[in-house]
């Protein structure tokens, strides 16, 4: 099957984007802990918060875990995603190494993987699996590492099973280490999405460290998202719309990102009741949730919806409500990003906080 690339098709009354320079998701998140270290980045299912220090400490962790088992810039590593701030995390170590990272859905089949990662050449294999049926997540993982011959190490977060690596095991003082910037002119820091063809097959989105804030920037603008929002979502942050829609704008303005268990069976009573709770919250949920429960209608909560644009048409959500248009589970109007990297914002204006590298045109 051949592996597909997906281009956006232009949208209308859009600014240009702005020129991020040698700004990336390590810089950011780097700005961010540095101009308010105790603020939270995010709060995880299990009720665990963690702080932009926090968050600085494990993904210089990760980069030093990542220096210790011999990757550098240009190479590549597979993350299979899964329901843990690990995977964003690690994503954010990558760039700051200069390594690039193909996102695998967890549901995805070893097959599938190894289709569309092969010609990537990953050298590292990262499982943060979480679905149900643990026992079955460490075969999963083995399975698309022995499809992928490139593939010498298969890794994890915390507890793992015996020939994985731990990567949150700071073993002889590897946190102690300094960790680098990225060499100037080094090739790497892309982000290769995987998904589900429109007709069938793997289909490969690419981004820049400059497209991933773009996009991420659009969504903060079209969200109207501050530095006082709170955002909750059952998104997987290391997925694909996680990482789009929540993580990465989330990041761009300093608001707080609040975890929800997407398997949770009383998921929407949790939302509910934490929008009725928390000052400047934020839901982004799926459109169908909302066709199931008839959610839309409580005017008093922001809520912003993911759909497809086929699904819109017979949708019964009321559009005073934002509506986040994903294109293929990957892609995101309002912004516009173009294998060239050109591409435009909505109108409208711009804050990024921290962000005092990039400029805005």
């Amino acid at each position: 099957m051949a592996i597909t690339q997906r281009r956006e098709k232009p949208q209308a009354e859009v600014r240009p984007c702005p020129s991020w320079g040698a700004m990336n998701l390590a810089h950011l998140l780097a700005k961010q802990a540095l101009n308010d270290p105790d603020a939270l980045l995010a709060t995880l299912p299990d009720g665990v918060c963690m702080t932009y220090q926090q968050a600085q400490a494990k993904v210089d962790l990760l980069a030093n875990r990542l220096d210790s088992l011999g990757l550098g810039a240009g190479d590549c590593l597979l993350l299979r995603q899964g329901r843990r701030i690990e995977g964003a995390l690690l994503i954010i170590a990558a760039a700051l190494r200069g390594l690039n990272v193909v996102v695998v859905p967890e549901t995805m089949s070893a097959r599938e993987a190894c289709q569309g990662a092969a010609s990537l050449v990953p050298r590292l294999l990262v499982d943060a699996g979480t679905m149900q049926g643990d026992g079955d997540e460490v075969p999963r993982a083995m399975e698309m590492a022995a499809g992928l011959f490139t593939v010498r190490l298969v890794a994890g977060f915390g507890a793992v099973g015996d020939g994985i690596i731990d990567l949150l095991d700071r073993g002889d003082g590897a946190a102690a280490q300094p960790v680098a910037r990225q060499p100037e002119g080094a090739r790497g820091g892309l982000v290769h999405m995987l998904g589900s063809g429109a007709k069938g097959g793997v289909e490969r989105i690419t981004r820049t460290q400059a497209q991933l804030l773009t996009q991420g920037l659009a969504c903060a603008m079209a969200l109207k998202l501050s530095a006082k929002s709170a955002l909750g979502t059952p998104y997987d942050p290391a997925g694909s719309t996680g990482l789009l829609c929540a993580f990465i704008p989330a990041l761009i303005v300093g608001s707080r990102l609040d975890l929800f268990n997407a398997l949770a069976p009383d998921l929407t009573n949790q939302i509910d009741g934490w929008m009725g709770e928390v000052a400047c919250a934020l839901s982004l949920l799926p459109l169908a949730l909302a066709q199931q429960e008839d959610a839309a209608g409580d005017r008093m909560h922001r809520r912003a919806w993911i759909t497809h644009p086929a699904k819109l048409a017979t949708s019964t959500i009321r559009l005073h409500e934002t509506v986040i248009i994903d294109l293929n589970a990957h892609a995101y109007v309002p912004a516009e990003i173009f294998e060239d990297g050109a591409g435009g914002l909505p109108a409208g204006p711009i804050h990024i906080a921290g962000a005092q590298g990039a400029s805005l045109q």
